[in-house]
């Protein structure tokens, strides 16, 4: 998996992947490869992680 950003130990991950409405992960979170390659770029380890569906930037900053 491109970019792979391991969550847990037993292997829930952010990745790139095609996204659409018909391909499904295993219980990662696949993203689009360009995004996958920007947050690769930026997080470090220990970095908090917000798994959410519909952003909303007035709540979560």
């Amino acid at each position: 998996m491109p970019y792979n950003l391991r969550l847990t130990w037993k292997g829930v991950a952010i990745h790139g992947a095609d996204v659409d409405s018909v391909s499904a992960t295993h219980g990662c979170i696949g993203v689009p490869l360009e995004f996958a390659r920007k947050l690769f770029a930026n997080v470090r380890k220990g970095d908090k992680v917000l798994v959410t569906r519909n952003w909303q930037p007035g709540i979560y900053g």
